[in-house]
């Protein structure tokens, strides 16, 4: 580890593969592991069984590079290339090289509602920018704010708080609300003028709202969850840049916080305490769970085969997991403990790999924000 201030033990790399298969039928185990509810989770031992919990893990980061990040900040961004966003603790919006993060390229001021003085109210902090260069913001006040770039004002594009967003090969942008749902429940949001006016793309009224979207480029479709309704929360994807919207799946099993693609999959993370990530076969509508339980998975962010993936935890302890191998294996790389109830854990992080490969996150437990990549010469 350099930079980050966190005591790190060298560890073993955990396998997410069963670990005591042999002897049950095949049929049993894959019921215990696919994405299905079953009354009263009378398959629950089994999954205990079968994959490994996120506690479990060593913790070691023999194969990462782990830095801390100078600045406070609420929320970050990045596109994949070498500019990272920074919503800072003061409000302001802030564009660094990836390779340099004391160089600011942008200052780009601060949104009136952005200012984090006193206590905050709950709800989301995000910034995101697309390939034009616009620039967004949301507050847990309740407004999405946009601008065109630096010296350019801030202005009210969205009246509602957002958690994701995200952006077509078309240049469309998409945001999912992330409130209440009082205006008409989970509502995804299209924009194709650079959020100078919203259509609604998606909506499931008998929900809250979005948690998730996300642009698969490989595949060309859109994803995105919605909750919080334990029956009817759920998933959906789109193949024609969000006209049109098919539901995979629904129920208990189903409580997605985010999505992130890898090569060969699709991967759901979920924050129902059961720590699970799905882990989903492009082409297939059903997945099965490759990580373990007892913790809600905040965020999952892939690149080729690198996966990432945060927890907000419930129970002592918070983890960033990482796998380099699609989900096959996984290690634990950074833990925090956090006081007993809800309330710690990687609360956000940069959406995408910046050009070095780092992934930006922050904890809120301590406030503090870090960056992480994969150390290897393989390493995306």
């Amino acid at each position: 580890m350099r930079g980050g201030g966190v005591r790190q033990d060298t560890g073993r790399v955990a396998s997410s593969e069963p670990k005591v298969s042999a002897g049950w039928p095949h049929f049993l185990v894959r019921a215990a592991l696919e994405d299905r509810w079953w009354p009263g989770d009378v398959l629950r031992p089994l999954r205990h069984a079968l994959v490994n919990d996120v506690f479990s893990y060593s913790t070691g980061d023999t194969e990462y590079e782990i830095e801390s990040v100078p600045m406070g900040n609420h929320a970050a961004f990045t596109r994949g290339d070498h500019r990272v966003y920074f919503l800072l603790d003061t409000g302001e919006v802030r564009c660094v090289d990836d390779g340099d993060l004391g160089a600011s390229l942008e200052e780009l001021g601060c949104p009136s509602d952005a200012v984090f003085s006193g206590p905050r109210p709950r709800g989301p902090s995000a910034v995101f920018a697309s390939s034009e260069g616009t620039v967004f913001v949301s507050t847990p006040h309740g407004t999405t704010f946009r601008t065109a770039g630096s010296g350019r004002p801030w202005e009210a594009s969205l009246r509602c708080a957002v958690w994701r967003m995200t952006e077509d090969d078309r240049g469309g942008l998409y945001a999912g609300n992330y409130d209440d749902g009082a205006d008409g429940g989970a509502t995804l949001y299209r924009s194709d003028d650079q959020g100078r006016s919203w259509t609604v793309s998606f909506r499931e009224s008998r929900c809250r709202h979005i948690h998730t979207v996300r642009w698969d480029p490989i595949e060309g479709r859109l994803y995105c969850s919605f909750g919080d309704h334990r029956w009817l929360r759920g998933e959906a994807c789109s193949g024609d840049y969000g006209r049109s919207w098919e539901v995979l799946r629904r129920g208990p099993a189903h409580g997605h916080t985010d999505v992130a693609f890898t090569s060969r999959y699709v991967l759901w993370a979920s924050d129902d305490n059961s720590g699970r990530i799905y882990r989903v076969p492009r082409g297939k509508h059903r997945g099965c769970a490759i990580t373990g339980h007892r913790q809600n998975i905040w965020f999952v962010v892939a690149r080729g085969r690198q996966v990432f993936a945060g927890s907000w935890t419930d129970r002592g302890a918070a983890a960033l997991l990482a796998s380099h191998d699609e989900g096959d294996h996984w290690q634990k790389i950074m833990e925090f403990p956090v006081p007993e109830g809800r309330g710690g854990g990687f609360c956000n992080d940069s959406r995408n790999l910046s050009a070095g490969g780092w992934l930006y996150v922050s904890f809120s437990g301590n406030r503090r924000s870090y960056r992480v990549r994969r150390a290897s010469p393989s390493a995306p």
